[in-house]
């Protein structure tokens, strides 16, 4: 009784196991493939914020030097006001009152000569700092409150 078993034959049971065989291949390749798509995201995202980071970085340097060129250019200006005061105007005395007027009245020709008429807090204190006939003047001169009130026009009424 020779009986060949035939196998090629499938059973029920092998064609199951081949299916899910076939089954976990097809989602590891998919896997695989969604890996490398991903991957490939990753890799262009990565490549992309690591441009932005230089440009940062390379800002930061830009800012630093602009940074340095105002503090220059803001020194220059402040030293080129004051010798342009002490030529115009004339040397106050010690009294406060005194001082307080210089200050007010070169500002206030400052301000008419400048473009838009503004003179920054911090340009206001480094023109202090560089004009030496006004070291004792602690306050900026719209703070002072020496004379008739803010209204421009003398004849408005309260």
């Amino acid at each position: 009784m020779d009986e060949e078993i035939d196998l090629k034959s499938s059973s029920p049971m092998s064609v199951k196991t081949q299916n899910m065989a076939d089954f976990w291949d097809d989602l590891l390749e998919q896997c695989r493939n969604q890996y490398e798509f991903n991957q490939e995201f990753a890799n262009h995202y990565q490549d992309q914020f690591m441009k932005n980071f230089k440009r940062y970085e390379e800002l930061l340097r830009e800012e630093i030097e602009i940074n340095k060129q105002k503090r220059t250019i803001i020194r220059i200006f402040a030293h080129n006001v004051a010798e342009w005061a002490h030529l115009k105007f004339t040397r106050p005395t010690n009294e406060k009152k005194s001082q307080h007027m210089y200050v007010t009245t070169k500002n206030n020709q400052l301000r008419s000569i400048l473009p838009n008429h503004i003179i920054s807090r911090s340009m206001m204190r480094k023109l202090r700092e560089q004009d030496s006939w006004c070291k004792n003047e602690k306050m900026f001169e719209d703070e002072h409150h020496i004379g008739g009130g803010f209204c421009k026009d003398a004849d408005y009424k309260f």
